[in-house]
């Protein structure tokens, strides 16, 4: 699953990209209940679950168009209701830099490098 390293020599991963307008930004931990009844979002929801484990970024939408950075999160239950589509709560898990878009139809995948949290040197102090 993970591709190559980028410049800081962390591994790359692709990931599906679900789009969100940037206000409905989530902190790591927080959980966001959604219905995915448009084909395409179904597609990626079906791609996610089969390819991914459950990992998806959540694509932040601003005016002038995505964000570089998008926050990963972990399908963490669904349930498919025939006619209305597909209920599921996500939980933020972390964050990672968008590197390169690989496909953009019917949905987005793109190569990703997660973002860890920075421990400073002087946290004991």
């Amino acid at each position: 699953m993970f591709d190559h390293d980028d410049r800081e020599g962390l591994p790359c991963r692709e990931i599906c990209i679900l789009p969100f307008d940037f206000r409905e930004a989530l902190l790591q931990g927080e959980t966001k209940q959604l219905r995915l009844y448009e084909e395409r979002f179904t597609k990626l929801f079906d791609d996610v679950s089969e390819n991914y484990e459950g990992t998806l970024g959540m694509g932040l939408l601003s005016p002038i168009g995505i964000m570089h950075t998008v926050l990963l999160a972990e399908v963490e239950s669904f349930n498919r209701m025939e006619g209305f589509g597909i209920f599921l709560t996500i939980r933020v898990v972390g964050r990672a830099r968008i590197h390169d878009v690989v496909l953009e139809s019917p949905y987005f995948k793109a190569t990703c490098t997660e973002l860890p949290d920075a421990i400073p040197d002087d946290l004991e102090e």
